[in-house]
């Protein structure tokens, strides 16, 4: 197995964004995909068939199958993961474990899996090689659980305090936040909030939270056309200098070479 990509869109709103998440599209031979919905109003469409997306909800879907996701109330906005990955020959079980799921429809964790998406997206961005591979076996747990309905309730609520965190900074992401206000909104002192994620998270509070900004960035220029000064603006940065240097620091690349690269390979 290998994941190819994590990807967290939070408060599918905007008229470009919802243009493009909407798009009917497909994977590729060897290739599956798991999307848990953590809260809004739409309908998820896969093999002929519609279902109504609810909070905590599982989807599969397998290679070759066109699906589409239709956001339907813009005042309970979607917001999910959507795990994509590839696997080997060998490994048929899997994918015969997401083909039936996939055909049954979804299925509801009874507990918040923020957390567990989110660190298991930190640890796929990680530049270590043994937090990727932690990453792939917490895939793997999931997906082998997904058949057997009573093991669904094993994965427990997270600690409070690191799931309100993760909630604020992905509903923030739009601002410009210190450490301080961060820390004061969730009446934690900063040092226990540096320690929390540094635990959970391997990675430092404004870390985790720039990156976040840095793929809100990223989503402005694959899926629309607004100039990295426009998208500055929408993001909050003091200027599309200040911008475009946190995003060559994160990416190696200027806003617009990446938007042309990007362009290139679609």
């Amino acid at each position: 197995m290998k994941i190819i990509d994590i990807v967290f869109v939070y408060q599918l709103k905007d008229k470009e964004d919802l243009i493009w998440h909407s798009r009917i599209h497909h994977h590729e031979q060897h290739q599956a995909e798991l999307t848990y919905f953590m809260s809004g109003s739409g309908t998820f469409h896969i093999l002929g068939k519609k279902y109504r997306i609810f909070d905590n909800a599982i989807f599969a879907n397998t290679e070759g199958n066109s699906h589409f996701v239709i956001a339907d109330d813009l005042n309970k906005p979607l917001s999910y993961y959507a795990v994509l990955f590839s696997l080997d020959e060998n490994e048929s079980d899997i994918m015969e474990i997401c083909k039936t799921m996939e055909i049954q429809g979804p299925q509801k964790m009874k507990n918040s899996m923020r957390f567990f998406f989110e660190e298991m997206r930190s640890k796929n961005n990680s530049s270590s090689q043994w937090l990727n591979l932690s990453s792939i076996h917490q895939l793997l747990e999931l997906v082998y659980k997904l058949p057997e309905y009573s093991f669904l309730d094993e994965y427990p609520n997270s600690s409070l305090h690191i799931e309100n965190a993760l909630r604020f900074f992905q509903s923030h992401v739009a601002e410009n936040l210190t450490l301080g206000e961060v820390a004061s909104k969730l009446n934690l002192s900063e040092s226990y909030l540096i320690r929390m994620f540094q635990s959970n998270m391997h990675i430092s509070p404004m870390k985790y939270y720039t990156q976040l900004r840095i793929e809100a960035t990223i989503g402005f220029l694959v899926s629309t056309n607004l100039s990295v000064k426009q998208i500055a603006s929408k993001l909050n940065y003091s200027s599309e200098f200040h911008l475009s240097k946190q995003f060559k620091q994160y990416t190696g690349s200027s806003p617009l070479n990446y938007r042309k690269q990007k362009s290139k390979k679609g």
